[in-house]
């Protein structure tokens, strides 16, 4: 008897509570089904991680595509390291009396520089031994890139990029640029990565002060770059990893997949008069019928 008279008192209140939860309920469930989420566009400054090698036992900081095999210097171990795009290392190169940083792959061997010493070493990838060396000339050599026949050298010392000739030992040109710690070549053009704010820019072969593209860093702590594959491949020397970019792929942030924070807020303001016209009634009796 006492149910009935509730409910005959609280009948309105309860349908008006139903209603009002289902309501809510779906459109909890719309957002948890993505029926409301879109994807807006980041950036075109943003690079897509696509995958990561490593991490290796010290920082890396060169980083080559060449012959299949991603090539990958470890200054403080003293060696260069061959590995398979999944992350096998199928070889072990040591680089004796030298600190090698960064390295580039052309002509089927090892471009390496010496940072210590100021110098390119080459390197034989088969024999695994230094065959030769040259550039001395320079004094804190930070980037290097080999293409169509000629070794593009980055000197932080004189912040000068250097295009040189390794067939004939002679300086092509040379020409002031900001402080690059990482080099890059393309069909497209001249990657660099700039120490100033880690941006990765790309320079056209006919004017290398012309930037044609700019992206940020993926990580805070870069060093060295190279390209292959249609990839960049770039060192994070905090991570002690190696990161491989896509830099044509538009990058994207979906929006909308989870319930906003203020649904809760809204249902609850929502039974706020349904509450309110329950406490009403109470001590009210029901009218007899």
């Amino acid at each position: 008897m006492r149910r009935r008279n509730a409910l005959s008192k609280y009948g309105g209140e309860i349908k008006a509570f139903v209603a009002v939860s289902l309501v809510f309920i779906a459109i909890y469930l719309s957002f948890t089904l993505g029926l409301f989420a879109r994807k807006t566009p980041l950036s075109e400054m943003i690079v897509n991680v696509t995958s990561r090698l490593g991490p290796f036992p010290s920082s890396p900081y060169g980083v080559a595509y060449g012959d299949g095999l991603i090539w990958v210097s470890l200054p403080k171990e003293g060696e260069i390291l061959a590995l398979t795009e999944n992350g096998k290392v199928v070889r072990r190169i040591k680089v004796t009396n030298a600190s090698p940083t960064g390295v580039a792959w052309g002509e089927g061997k090892l471009w390496v520089l010496d940072a210590r010493e100021g110098r390119v070493l080459v390197v034989d990838p088969q024999s695994q031994q230094v065959v030769d060396e040259m550039c001395r000339e320079l004094v804190y050599p930070t980037a290097i890139t080999y293409w169509s026949g000629l070794l593009y050298v980055y000197d932080s010392y004189f912040q000068e990029m250097i295009a040189f000739n390794p067939s004939l030992r002679n300086v092509v040109w040379r020409t002031k640029y900001p402080v690059t710690i990482g080099l890059a070549a393309s069909e497209e053009g001249l990657w660099a990565l700039l120490a100033k704010d880690y941006s990765i820019v790309l320079l056209s072969w006919s004017d290398i002060s012309r930037v044609k593209r700019r992206y940020y860093s993926p990580t805070p702590a870069p060093y060295g770059l190279d390209w292959g594959d249609r990839s960049l491949w770039i060192c994070d020397i905090s991570s002690c990893e190696v990161l491989r970019l896509d830099p044509y792929a538009r990058m994207y942030r979906v929006v909308g997949s989870k319930p906003p924070s203020w649904l809760a807020f809204a249902y609850a303001i929502s039974l706020i008069p349904i509450a309110l016209s329950a406490l009403s009634k109470i001590g009210r009796q029901p009218y007899a019928t």
